[in-house]
């Protein structure tokens, strides 16, 4: 278990997510880069860490649960804790309105 601040940014291997997770971690926070890609996602962690950041990617689609469960129970196993969540990846219903299409986490 880690005494820092332990972040979730969601979207974070471009835009304005990668560089909320840039700052977050110039503040001495443990990043973690929820991405859907793996090899951005990798990329972008990597990018920080040359920074002396510490920043770590995790594989997270926000539109599957199971991939947010997974998240979760990786942050419970190795951190204890959440304390800082950004949320800014992008989810788009096309086929009905959203509030006709919501997921409760």
């Amino acid at each position: 278990m880690t005494e820092k601040t332990v972040a979730l940014v969601t979207g974070a291997n471009r835009g304005l997510g990668f560089e909320t997770s840039r700052q977050l971690g110039k503040m001495g926070i443990s990043l973690l880069m929820g991405c859907r890609n793996t090899a951005r996602g990798m990329a972008a962690a990597r990018r920080l860490r040359a920074e002396g950041l510490d920043a770590e990617f995790v594989m997270l689609d926000v539109t599957k649960p199971e991939q947010i469960r997974q998240v979760e129970r990786h942050i419970r196993k190795h951190f204890g804790r959440l304390d800082i969540l950004v949320n800014n990846a992008g989810m788009a219903h096309k086929e009905e309105p959203l509030f006709m299409n919501s997921t409760e986490t």
